[in-house]
C-alpha cells in the first residue's frame, strides 16, 4: 500500500512539472494560478506518503517515543523495529551493532538511556506461540 501512495505522488509531481513547462510562457500570474492549486493538492496527497515512511503508529505511547522513533526510522520501517522484543541488554547490544557495522550516529549518555528504556518497555520478549515443546525439558 505504501509503494501506492509512493506512486501517486511521484505521478503527481511529474503532472506538476509537466504543467509548469506548459504554462511558463504564458506569464507569471497564470503560473501562480494554474500551479499554486496543484502544489497545495500534491502536498496534501503526498504528506501521508512521508509521514508513514517512520511508521511511528506501530510505536506505542510512552515517554522516548519520537526520539526512537527518529533514531530507528532513519534506516528501518516503524513495523520491523516494533516486530522485535527484546531484553534491555538485547537492545543495547543491538545499538552497539548499529553503531559499529552500520554507521549509526552514536547514542550516548541521557539519549542512550531514554531509548533503550522506550524499547525495553515498548518491545519486551515475546512469550513463546503455541505449547511448549516437551522434550526440550
Amino acid at each position: 500500500m505504501q509503494g501506492g501512495r509512493t506512486g501517486r505522488a511521484r505521478s503527481l509531481l511529474a503532472a506538476l512539472a509537466e504543467a509548469a513547462e506548459k504554462c511558463v510562457s504564458a506569464g507569471a500570474g497564470t503560473v501562480m494560478r494554474i500551479l499554486l492549486p496543484l502544489f497545495t493538492v500534491f502536498l496534501a496527497l503526498a504528506a501521508p506518503v512521508y509521514a508513514d515512511d517512520r511508521g511511528i503508529e506501530d510505536f506505542p505511547e510512552g515517554k522516548g517515543r519520537e526520539e526512537t522513533a527518529n533514531m530507528c526510522a532513519a534506516c528501518h520501517s516503524g513495523r520491523l523495529v516494533s516486530q522485535q522484543g527484546m531484553t534491555r541488554a538485547q537492545w543495547d547490544e543491538t545499538l552497539d551493532v548499529m553503531t559499529e557495522r552500520h554507521k549509526m550516529p552514536k547514542l550516548e549518555g541521557g539519549e542512550r538511556g531514554l531509548i533503550l528504556d522506550y524499547l525495553a518497555t515498548a518491545f519486551p520478549p515475546r512469550g513463546r506461540r503455541g505449547t511448549p515443546n516437551p522434550f526440550l525439558k
